[in-house]
């Protein structure tokens, strides 16, 4: 009976940045700013971050170096189907969240996956694990300011 306000789709990636091993998020390896994103955000310094320098889903982008903020609405309830194309197991952490966990396969997720869902009992939790060559999805709250 949950309403998601949207879907957000995030696929990892791994290559070669500047010389070095990376590995990202739909095409972006987090940069880490000179300034906290808290304070850039409290005292509007501008320059440290943009808001939707990732994007919600995959693009097939080049791996590149940037610090990546995500714009959210306070108090929906988001779908976000985390994808592994790779060969080894992947671990996301929600930091202050608790989500339900309701479905994950094999493939590549589409909207038909959804009829698979279990939306009666999802298991709360804040890390969930994505399989090789598989998707995890997951409901949460963005209650957290």
């Amino acid at each position: 009976m949950i309403n998601t306000s949207r879907t957000i789709i995030i696929q990892s990636s791994a290559g070669r940045v500047d010389g070095k091993q990376r590995y990202g998020l739909n095409g972006v390896s987090y940069k880490p700013a000179d300034t906290p994103l808290k304070l850039a955000d409290y005292f509007n310094i501008g320059g440290v971050f943009k808001v939707g320098s990732i994007s919600y889903r995959p693009q097939g982008r080049r791996l590149h170096l940037d610090t990546a903020v995500m714009g959210a609405d306070y108090r929906t309830f988001v779908e976000i189907v985390f994808q592994n194309p790779e060969d080894i197991v992947q671990s996301y952490h929600l930091d202050g969240y608790q989500f339900f966990v309701v479905g994950m396969d094999g493939g590549v997720w589409s909207e038909a996956s959804r009829k698979g869902y279990n939306l009666r009992d999802g298991v709360a939790r804040s890390t969930i694990q994505v399989y090789p060559k598989s998707w995890s999805a997951l409901y949460v709250p963005l209650d957290n300011v």
